[in-house]
């Protein structure tokens, strides 16, 4: 499985239920990332998202509320559920997109984190995992893949992959 997130400088990834800015260049790259993929998101991401759900992608919603359902996508109440279902595919195929909850449920499950990082400060009220702390920092090997100047905002965006590190080898 695999890890799609943005974060800001002190690692938010939102502010009252919606993402802190949009760039164009980092939805490009997430919609190359994950154009026919399998995806695994909360209530609240999928409600954030206009024009839900995503085309030509498997939208997966995990919710503790079982009432809640929605039109072309699959709707799972436990993290077991889940990954009973997803186990159909290839876990290279699976992109966990969000919000917070379900990024800590899952971070330890997946191999690859696709991180933008947003060098700019916002007033973020939900926060991803600081991979980059001392404590965090030995368990991933961490290739910067591009890094670029927004053109509508001019904020530089540092694209990177953190691969999971072997551990007990």
């Amino acid at each position: 499985m695999n890890i799609i997130v943005a974060v800001e400088n002190s690692w938010g990834i939102g502010n009252n239920g919606k993402l802190l800015d949009y760039f164009p260049e980092d939805l490009r790259y997430f919609r190359e990332k994950t154009l026919g993929k399998v995806l695994i998101m909360g209530r609240k991401t999928y409600l954030s998202i206009p024009n839900a759900p995503l085309k030509d992608r498997i939208n997966i919603i995990l919710s503790s509320r079982r009432d809640f359902k929605r039109d072309g996508v699959l709707v799972f109440n436990s993290v077991r559920d889940t990954i009973n279902f997803t186990a159909q595919f290839n876990s290279k195929d699976i992109f966990i997109i969000g919000g917070q909850s379900i990024y800590l449920q899952f971070i330890s499950m997946c191999h690859k984190i696709y991180l933008t990082k947003i060098n700019h400060d916002y007033d973020s009220d939900v926060f991803f995992l600081n991979l980059d702390s001392p404590s965090n920092s030995k368990k991933f090997d961490v290739k910067l893949i591009n890094s670029i100047k927004s053109v509508n905002k001019g904020i530089q965006l540092d694209f990177f992959e953190y691969s999971q590190l072997e551990t007990g080898a």
